[in-house]
């Protein structure tokens, strides 16, 4: 989704959406860090657009989410990881952003 105006033919920042399926009712225990798709990063690399990235659980009632900063900031920190992605039987490459002060949690 993209906050934009279009009389003035600006993009203002752009909000990544996703449901994570695995997560019930409670985030899974085992997982200590927060993935952002690397695939994803051409959305705001290079351009001065605010990102938020947002997870919601399967219930859409729980979400966590990150900025393009903390993004940026593990991305310079700990690199591109390739990881096995069970739910798609394939790779995929993120960077993995430790669940801490810097991942926002909401529930309704």
């Amino acid at each position: 989704m993209g906050l934009v105006s279009v009389g003035q033919k600006l993009v203002y920042g752009l909000i990544e959406v996703d449901v994570f399926n695995s997560w019930g009712t409670t985030f899974p225990l085992n997982y200590k860090k927060f993935h952002a798709l690397e695939r994803k990063l051409k959305y705001f690399q290079g351009t001065d657009y605010k990102y938020l990235t947002c997870t919601f659980n399967n219930r859409h009632n729980q979400m966590c989410c990150t900025t393009r900063e903390n993004i940026e900031k593990c991305l310079e920190l700990y690199g591109v990881t390739e990881m096995w992605m069970p739910a798609i039987g394939e790779y995929d490459r993120v960077v993995r952003c430790p669940i801490d002060s810097e991942v926002k949690w909401f529930t309704i």
